[in-house]
């Protein structure tokens, strides 16, 4: 086993090589122990980014209620949140076998968690900066895209797959959801 060094460096370094990184946290190995504690700093930084926000611009809370709202959205985000990340990466995990990936169940939810772990400051950035800018989602979406721009190479080094194919398939995704409203 590799002696870890610092959360810290290891996030930088995945901005500077993705793949790599995977591989790094890979070598500590895929106990479930570091990936829940990799789902839950993902879930902290998307929960704080919307609570920042709402801080910055009460009228994006749901209600009138803004302890109630704290309270909701940090129950959801530590609880529901983590489920959901679970449940997209077995979807993913799911969708890349029927793409010929080669990872498992675990290396699956490693991409997934250590990419959204990576990515959370900037997520949560952007949260506040949707918010002070006019109230949108589009920090959110930018810091989302960071997302997408560490996952996409790290599951290609999980499956085996071209980094380039796994990003064209995020983007088209991505379009594809985004039309969705507009099509009813």
């Amino acid at each position: 086993m590799v002696q870890p060094v610092s959360l810290v460096s290891r996030v930088v370094g995945a901005y500077r090589a993705p793949a790599t990184a995977y591989d790094l946290e890979k070598s500590f190995g895929l106990t479930e122990r570091r990936l829940i504690a990799y789902a839950f700093g993902a879930s902290l930084f998307l929960t704080l980014g919307r609570i920042m926000a709402e801080s910055i611009r009460p009228e994006l809370a749901v209600g009138a209620d803004r302890t109630a709202w704290f309270a909701a959205t940090i129950l959801i985000g530590f609880s529901f949140g983590i489920l959901a990340l679970y449940g997209m990466a077995a979807l993913i995990r799911i969708i890349s076998r029927l793409f010929g990936g080669q990872g498992g169940w675990a290396e699956t939810r490693l991409t997934l968690f250590w990419s959204g772990l990576a990515a959370g400051p900037l997520i949560a950035l952007g949260h506040v900066a949707g918010a002070i800018i006019d109230g949108s989602n589009l920090g959110a979406f930018i810091g989302g895209a960071m997302w997408a721009v560490l996952f996409a190479p790290m599951l290609a080094a999980a499956h085996g797959f071209s980094a380039w194919k796994v990003a064209a398939f995020l983007v088209l995704l991505c379009a594809v959801l985004l039309s969705i409203p507009k099509l009813g």
